[in-house]
């Protein structure tokens, strides 16, 4: 897919000659005592910022630090991200025939200070030029059409006869009928009142709370409750039952509480976690990094053809529209990114990456409102059992449930603070982007 140009990569056994590095430092000794890896990453051309970024993220010895600035020539001075930035200068290699515009939406320059757009260097070459010209030469757009969809009528089913509304008492019909182990729903019911999981599991009492009637629906039957259960239909049988149990709907909250409490903080933990983790790794991936430059550069390009200023940063969405750009042939920019790139690890970034694949559906609002909505409940259930008697079972796991929430708190502060640095490496607002 990729094709080589220039030398191949060196062997990791081998020993990675440095271009410039001998005006640079005294011996070729001094060279390679650079850590290979980061000489490797300034070969394939990462940018300085990234490289030192990264060395710093890593740990690297401060001494290390200022041996790859002197054999770069950055002497001694700390060259560090947040120096302000301008606007890239007007591209080096035009195009000579009209191209496709490429549509994205630039950052604020004041957020590119620390993020990965930080570098400002020129990634286009004559070949890219070539590709560009050849596979995205400005052509005119097909039209597309819709036709509508005709509208379809569906008939309902037949009422039955009842006090409530008949398809609400359909459909808890039908989700009472897995409670078949209870001879009846007053026995089902005080197994929820006395917390007993016999023959009740979480899912089940999800199911109960779901069924729960409103409170027309307990005005309606509320003439009913001494009578017997001749004549009604389930769903009545089953609210009859549930309004014969006083405070029904808050010990069934507290049994749930009860046995599901470990595994949602299991959950949860898991969760912030794998997010947590993601984020370091797309934060501390060069490859990753090398690749978006180089995709702005290309757009760059295109746009120059438009009469339209380089973009100095480009927003995530952006970002995502750019590369599924279209040339002629359906080749798409990032086809013609990947076939131009010189080094062929990096487009191994995903290596890099083992956590994001897995967290790409976690969403840290939802975690925060996960984590919320948890605390909530077990706050509820400490007011519950405040007012009674309570066991050596009961006492070990309030004591359980307050460490696990604490520990939970600490670990969501921790993962908000890693998808801040995220937003912030991509020059994004954390407090609009989730």
């Amino acid at each position: 897919m990729c094709r080589a140009i220039g030398s191949r990569s060196p062997s990791r056994g081998n020993k990675i000659p440095i271009s410039g590095c001998e005006g640079a430092m005294s011996t070729k000794e001094d060279c390679t005592n650079v850590p290979k890896k980061y000489l490797t990453m300034q070969k394939v051309g990462v940018p300085y910022e990234c490289i030192l970024n990264s060395m710093k993220m890593d740990g690297v010895d401060e001494k290390d630090i200022v041996r790859f600035k002197l054999v770069f020539g950055h002497g001694t001075e700390d060259v560090a991200m947040s120096r302000p930035v301008t606007a890239p200068a007007s591209v080096s290699r035009r195009a000579s025939k009209a191209l496709l515009r490429m549509h994205w939406e630039e950052v604020d320059a004041e957020k590119v200070t620390k993020s990965l757009w930080v570098s400002q260097d020129d990634l286009v070459n004559d070949q890219d030029i070539r590709s560009l010209e050849r596979h995205f030469g400005a052509s005119p757009e097909a039209k597309k059409s819709s036709l509508a969809k005709p509208a379809s009528n569906k008939l309902g089913k037949a009422p039955i006869t009842t006090h409530i509304d008949p398809k609400r008492a359909r459909n808890v019909a039908i989700s009472l009928a897995q409670f078949k182990k209870f001879p009846d729903f007053d026995s089902l019911c005080a197994a929820v009142d006395s917390f007993d999981s016999t023959n009740i599991t979480a899912e089940h009492l999800g199911v109960i709370e779901s069924l729960l009637p409103r409170q027309d629906e307990v005005k309606k039957l509320e003439h009913l409750i001494h009578r017997g259960n001749s004549g009604l239909v389930p769903a009545e049988a089953f609210f009859l039952a549930v309004m014969r149990f006083p405070n029904f709907a808050g010990k069934l909250g507290a049994f749930k509480f009860r046995i599901t409490f470990d595994q949602q903080l299991d959950s949860l933990a898991s969760s912030l976690n794998l997010l947590n983790k993601a984020c370091i790794e797309v934060i501390k991936c060069d490859k990753l990094a090398h690749i978006l430059l180089r995709l702005r550069a290309l757009g760059n390009v295109l746009n120059e053809s438009h009469g339209k200023a380089p973009a100095t940063g480009i927003t995530l969405e952006s970002l995502i529209t750019a590369s599924k750009k279209k040339g002629k042939g359906d080749a798409t920019i990032l086809d013609l990114l990947v076939s131009n790139v010189n080094d062929s690890v990096i487009l191994e970034f995903w290596d890099d990456l083992p956590s994001v694949k897995l967290a790409l559906k976690l969403d840290v609002g939802d975690l925060k409102a996960a984590f919320k909505s948890l605390e909530d409940d077990s706050k509820s259930f400490m007011t519950f059992v405040s007012g009674h008697e309570l066991s050596s079972n009961t006492e070990d796991f309030l004591g359980r449930v307050a460490l696990g929430i604490a520990r939970a708190n600490e670990l969501l502060t921790k993962t908000q603070t890693s998808v801040k640095e995220l937003c912030q490496f991509f020059a994004e607002d954390p407090e609009t982007r989730k």
